[in-house]
């Protein structure tokens, strides 16, 4: 059994946004962006399935920890929800995911349903092991803080940072000293989230490979 990814995401109080349609020709944009950066690792392509959500269906699970990142960093200062169902796909694949379906589809939509209305939790992985969840959630308790902590400009440095991977160049982009760079990346605590990506990008590629269904 080949297991997949779907990633919804649920954009943060879209309600209250000025111009819905503005806002979801900035979403779709962003998600193109997404959708070329990831070419190799998505399966059918991120897009807009309701007013305010949006899924993809990711094949290379090891990819997911970067890929949500950078959605997020991408989209900022839209902000979003993000559940992660992994699991197997019942469905042809079609180039149009709402017309698709399958227990990995089934999970993320649950996984949506439970953090909705959470204040604190805005990302969750779901899979049909109750084992592999509790580590998803022993993980994404503690990100999920950093996340909603990080400032407009750390949000800022480390999405120019995670593209060009030099101070110097990013502060030059920022017009700012690139000592401030650093900073501002140290004070989102950009070691640890890199290596939390690591691991947790090894352990879905360990837990999921094909030879282990």
């Amino acid at each position: 059994m080949t297991n997949y990814a779907v990633i919804t995401g649920d954009i943060i109080r879209s309600r209250q946004a000025k111009d819905r349609m503005e806002l979801q020709s900035d979403v779709e944009t962003k998600l193109s962006f997404i959708n070329t950066e990831f070419a190799p690792d998505v399966a059918v392509n991120f897009q807009i399935t309701l007013g305010d959500e949006f899924q993809g269906l990711v094949k290379n699970l090891a990819a997911i920890p970067t890929i949500t990142s950078t959605l997020r960093e991408q989209l900022y200062p839209i902000k979003v929800r993000l559940s992660i169902g992994i699991g197997a796909i019942t469905t042809k694949m079609n180039n149009i995911i709402s017309k698709m379906d399958g227990p990995a589809f089934h999970l993320s939509r649950e996984g949506i349903g439970q953090i909705s209305q959470d204040r604190e939790k805005i990302t969750i992985y779901l899979t049909r092991d109750k084992e592999v969840n509790r580590i998803f959630d022993a993980i994404t308790v503690l990100t999920d803080i950093l996340l909603q902590k990080r400032t407009d400009k750390q949000w800022q440095a480390i999405r120019l940072y995670r593209k060009e991977r030099n101070l110097k160049i990013v502060a030059a982009e920022l017009n700012v000293k690139f000592q401030n760079v650093h900073k501002r990346l140290q004070s989102a605590h950009w070691e640890a989230w890199e290596q939390t990506e690591t691991f947790l990008s090894n352990y879905l590629g360990s837990v999921f490979s094909p030879q282990k269904g």
